[in-house]
């Protein structure tokens, strides 16, 4: 498989960071680690998204549900998707995403002329495409893997990679079917499927 904004291995070094409870790694190909804007998305100690920059490119990796104990919080986590299974309104009220809207915004304001690109796993795939949704213009794009969609319309600059066996990320299929109606092309680009 071969990247265009980033590489395959880039994108699943940082949402693999996105997971682990211990310090992230502070440089991952070059990209350095912004620990201030980083530390602004804690939730229960642990960090729901990680900045990484080098030269004008902003990658902002958004962690997916959380299944560990940390701190004596047990799979909290795990309410958020149930919030988002019910209502995207409630959704929007929950931490989870406020941290990462906040994040979000923070980067935008520090780093302004750069390209911005949002990457998020499972539940975050949500959030990554929720944040595209208002901020368009301001990200270059979203990247979603195995995405938790629910009545999502895939934006243009948003991108989805999926597993076919995957069921959390099943409910993209009928958007690709009708973005393959409406656009010509678009889902070769924008809905990436894996063969499991």
């Amino acid at each position: 498989m071969k990247g265009g904004s980033i590489t395959p291995p880039l994108l699943q070094k940082i949402l693999e960071e996105t997971y682990y409870e211990d310090k992230p790694l502070p440089n991952i190909d070059g990209y350095q680690l912004d620990e201030q804007l980083s530390k602004l998305s804690k939730i229960s100690g642990l960090m729901t998204c990680l900045v990484y920059v080098k030269d004008k490119q902003v990658y902002v990796g958004i962690r997916g549900t959380n299944t560990e104990t940390y701190k004596g919080v047990s799979a909290g986590d795990w309410l958020n998707n149930a919030v988002l299974g019910v209502s995207l309104t409630a959704y929007k009220q929950t931490d989870r995403y406020k941290k990462a809207r906040s994040t979000l915004v923070q980067v935008i304001k520090k780093y302004k002329g750069y390209n911005i690109d949002i990457l998020g796993h499972s539940q975050s795939g949500m959030i990554v495409h929720l944040l595209m949704t208002e901020f368009k213009g301001k990200i270059k794009n979203a990247i979603g893997v195995n995405p938790a969609f629910k009545d999502t319309k895939i934006n243009n600059d948003e991108y989805v990679i999926r597993s076919t066996a995957d069921v959390v990320s099943a409910l993209a299929v009928p958007s690709k079917m009708l973005n393959n109606i409406l656009y010509p092309g678009f889902s070769k680009k924008h809905l990436i499927e894996i063969k499991a």
